[in-house]
């Protein structure tokens, strides 16, 4: 399957690699960086090893989560006609759930 980062799933990954380069060190993004690549190669062979996101069960599409580290999801969803999955956000789960809602309307 194709994986395709949606516009604001891309800008949201590259701020969050900016700050943690600033806060946390090079190393510590790169392995970040490492994980989240490692997570989406494994959607591409198998889209639905993420979980349904409870958060947005009343959407029209199925949107899944895929826990990257403790504190971050990977929530998508998959065009089965396109072959592709859809990457929307990188959700930093400390922050307000009803964010994630509005965010993905």
């Amino acid at each position: 399957m194709n994986v395709i980062w949606l516009p604001r799933a891309s800008i949201r990954f590259r701020e969050i690699l900016s700050y943690g380069k600033e806060a946390f060190g090079p190393n510590t993004v790169l392995r970040f960086q490492m994980k989240v690549e490692k997570e989406v190669g494994r959607l591409a062979v198998s889209p639905i090893v993420g979980k349904r996101e409870p958060l947005l069960a009343d959407r029209q599409r199925e949107y899944r989560s895929l826990v990257i580290r403790p504190h971050f999801k990977l929530i998508y969803y998959i065009n089965k006609e396109k072959d592709t999955v859809f990457i929307s956000h990188l959700w930093d789960t400390r922050m307000n759930p009803a964010k994630l809602v509005r965010r993905l309307r």
